[in-house]
């Protein structure tokens, strides 16, 4: 089995989407944990929307590219004119305590933030995902999404 840790993200009518996603993934996919929502800006200077992030801690037999192929699947379900309205990363890949795979995208806060929920084994992968957090100058940005 492999523990895959994925973010789900979206500025268009973003929880209603997200949760959409969570529950196609659900049909597929053993969802171990859930972070919470969080809201912040985004992190490429060209893009001035916010976005809402959540992570998911999966669990499979299926190697990465099945994993991929199933998210990418699940993205391309939800259309607007075209284009994406949910972005679905893979960002680590586990088996045991052993990293098999980490995307480059684990820099960024909305990961980091969301990651940190469901990330749970103590190893070093855990604390280096809290040590980038807490130093992440962005970090007081994001903020949990709470429906009022």
């Amino acid at each position: 089995m492999f523990d895959y840790y994925i973010v789900l993200g979206g500025s268009l009518d973003p929880y209603q989407y997200l949760q959409n996603t969570i529950a196609m993934i659900q049909k597929v996919f053993h969802v171990v944990d859930q972070s919470k929502f969080y809201v912040g800006p985004s992190e490429d200077p060209e893009i001035h929307d916010s976005f809402m992030n959540v992570a998911l801690h999966l669990m499979s037999s299926k190697c990465i590219d099945e994993i991929n192929l199933g998210l990418k699947e699940i993205e391309m379900r939800q259309l607007n004119q075209g284009c994406k309205i949910v972005d679905i990363d893979l960002i680590i890949q586990m088996k045991g305590d052993q990293v098999l795979y980490q995307s480059s995208k684990i820099k960024y806060c909305h990961s980091l933030i969301t990651l940190k929920d469901v990330f749970l084994s103590e190893c070093q992968l855990r604390s280096l995902i809290m040590e980038k957090y807490n130093a992440n100058p962005s970090a007081h940005l994001f903020l949990p999404f709470r429906i009022d």
